[in-house]
Parts: C-alpha cells; sequence; structure tokens
C-alpha cells in the first residue's frame, strides 16, 4: 500500500529542512576559517519552519 500524502510530505519537508540546516552548518564552518565566525541564523530559523509546516501537512493530509 503506498504511503499517505502527509506521510510523504512530511518526509520531504522534513528532508529540505536538513539540508538547510546542513548548509547553514558548512557557511558557518567555512566562516570560522576565513577569521569571521558568524552564526546564519537566517538559515537556521528557515530550517526551523519549514519542518514544523511538514509536520502540520502530516497532521493534517494523515486524517482517515
Amino acid at each position: 500500500m503506498a504511503e499517505p500524502w502527509g506521510e510523504i510530505l512530511y518526509r520531504a519537508a522534513a528532508t529540505v529542512a536538513g539540508l538547510v540546516a546542513l548548509l547553514a552548518l558548512l557557511n558557518f564552518i567555512y566562516n570560522v576559517s576565513e577569521g569571521e565566525p558568524m552564526i546564519p541564523v537566517a538559515a537556521l530559523g528557515l530550517a526551523a519552519i519549514i519542518w514544523p509546516i511538514g509536520l502540520c501537512c502530516r497532521c493534517v493530509f494523515d486524517v482517515p
């Protein structure tokens, strides 16, 4: 049986949020190596917004 749409959207949102957080971490490491330690707050905030949206999609679309 196929996965429900809510689960698919949640996994996609979690994957995108994870990639954004990973890129933010790599950007932070690069900035530290350049001598300018700057935390990419906007990117981490974006990842923190994407994940709950996927969680809401899972709750809404998984209703039988």
